[in-house]
Parts: C-alpha cells; sequence; structure tokens
C-alpha cells in the first residue's frame, strides 16, 4: 500500500511540476513579449530619428545645390546681358557709320 501511495504522491507531484513549469514558461514568454515589444519600439524610435536626421540632411544638401544653381545662372545671365549690352552699343555704332557712309545721306 505504501508503494501505491508513494507512486500516486509522485504523480501529483510530478502533475504539479508539469503545471508549475507550464505556468512559469508562459511568464517567461510574456516577459519575452513585453521586452521584445519594448526594443521594437525603441528600434522604431531609432529609426525614426535617423529618418529626420537623414531628411534634414538631404534638405540642407539641395539648398546649397539649388543656391549654387542659382548664383551659376545668375553669373550666366550677367555675362549673356553685358555681352549684349556690349554687342547691341557695337551694332549701333556700325548702323551710324553705315547710314553716315552710305551715299544717299550725304
Amino acid at each position: 500500500m505504501k508503494l501505491i501511495e508513494d507512486i500516486k504522491k509522485a504523480e501529483e507531484k510530478a502533475e504539479n511540476l508539469k503545471k508549475e513549469a507550464q505556468h512559469k514558461g508562459e511568464e517567461l514568454l510574456e516577459k519575452t513579449r513585453k521586452t521584445s515589444e519594448k526594443a521594437l519600439a525603441a528600434l522604431d524610435e531609432i529609426r525614426e530619428k535617423l529618418l529626420k536626421d537623414k531628411l534634414a540632411q538631404a534638405h540642407t544638401m539641395a539648398d546649397k545645390e539649388i543656391e549654387k544653381a542659382k548664383r551659376a545662372h545668375e553669373t550666366e545671365l550677367k555675362k549673356i546681358r553685358d555681352s549684349f549690352a556690349s554687342k547691341k552699343d557695337q551694332a549701333v555704332k556700325k548702323v551710324q557709320e553705315i547710314l553716315l557712309t552710305w551715299p544717299s545721306s550725304q
């Protein structure tokens, strides 16, 4: 009889250990899940911050390039205007010379 009682006690103890192990396993899974969610949230925040930084750098670089292009455009436009003014003056002088040397103008 004692052997049967010992076996029953051992079976109950094994069942209790099994339930306890299952409970501990579920607790560990939940704890790991929460930790993972926190880590994932932290990674998302880091990613967002990096994206904002990279976007700000890209805007800065684009603004610099736009400014450089504007300066180059203004320089070329000034050259064209100066060249036009110079050519215009030369053309006016040539026309005046032609008109003065034209036989009917005398």
